[in-house]
């Protein structure tokens, strides 16, 4: 079924898309199987999108493209590709096309000069009608694996920092890093026209080990916990003599003592005084101990997670 339409606003830019076999390699022969297979598969591909038949049109142009690389077969690609409401694919197709004949360009075939100007155009008209992100990612490993708004992305570049831009249509997305078992995400706004840079970092901070809650107490909890216990031995020992004077004076110094034992009385009140400051000497050390090793637990420095994801905006480039 004809398509008038379509064919109303893709003929005149399909007009000045040159014939595929002025872009075959240099370096292959324009006899070659793969060349007159694809040269007769775009002739199929430019019949069945002037009769408005963009599937089959699709399927044939795929097709030749698989035998003979070709900016203009990436050109009639993206137009089918925008004639069947794929944008992003055909904006896709057309930025294939546009560096694939800046390369002829630059390797002196001059004839590839309308199909660059032709697919930079269209570039320019669909980036402002979608929106463009380029994600960066720090420390991924061949195992890490980006999506964009659910859509896989292939990343490039070293082992540092690899990259990748996509384009989208406009709203919101997601913007996810899968490394192992480690999984971080972003939403971003996508307006159309705009271009977002997204820095994903995967050298975050190492997390700190589960606080164990047998852990031992600091130096000075220690120092405080040793006097304590120091003060509770004098204690125990002094008061054993204590006791054992108060035993040996029981019955000769009640009510008074006489002379001849004032010198064992004597004794008997110091090492009642002693066993008084060791005892209390021996409570604060350890209170104070206990109370440095709570203090130390309950103010100890916890790692906060690192922010993986800083958005931000970067520069457009429009023809």
């Amino acid at each position: 079924m004809k398509r008038p339409c379509v064919l109303a606003a893709l003929t005149v830019a399909l007009a000045i898309v040159p014939a595929l076999p002025g872009s075959a390699r240099a370096d292959e022969p324009a006899d070659t199987p793969n060349v007159t297979r694809a040269v007769e598969l775009y002739g199929q591909a430019r019949s069945r999108f002037d009769e408005g038949e963009l599937p089959a049109a699709l399927a044939a142009i795929e097709e030749s493209l698989t035998l003979l690389d070709s900016p203009n077969s990436d050109l009639l690609r993206g137009h089918i590709l925008r004639g069947l409401g794929r944008r992003v694919a055909a904006i896709e197709a057309y930025e294939r096309a546009l560096s694939g004949s800046k390369r002829k360009l630059l390797a002196g075939e001059a004839r590839f000069e309308p199909t660059a100007a032709e697919s930079g155009r269209w570039v320019g008209v669909l980036g402002a009608d979608l929106a463009e992100v380029d994600v960066a990612v720090i420390g991924a490993s061949q195992a890490s694996a980006v999506s964009v708004g659910g859509r896989a992305v292939t990343l490039q570049g070293g082992s540092e920092s690899r990259t990748a831009k996509i384009w989208l249509e406009p709203g919101d997305v997601t913007v996810e890093v899968v490394d192992g078992s480690r999984r971080e995400s972003k939403k971003l706004s996508a307006p159309a026209g705009s271009s977002q840079r997204v820095l994903l970092d995967l050298r975050g901070p190492v997390a700190a080990a589960p606080e164990d809650s047998t852990a031992l107490p600091p130096p000075a909890a220690w120092v405080a916990a040793g006097i304590g216990a120091a003060g509770m031995t004098a204690f125990a020992v002094l008061g054993g003599l204590v006791l054992a004077t108060d035993a040996e004076l029981a019955d000769s110094c009640s009510p008074r003592c006489p002379p001849s034992r004032l010198d064992e009385a004597e004794r008997g009140e110091r090492l009642q005084i002693g066993a008084n400051v060791a005892v209390a000497v021996g409570a604060v050390g350890l209170a104070t101990g206990a109370v440095i090793w709570i203090v130390d637990a309950a103010t100890r420095t916890k790692v906060e997670p690192a922010a993986l994801l800083r958005p931000g905006r970067g520069l457009v480039w429009r023809f």
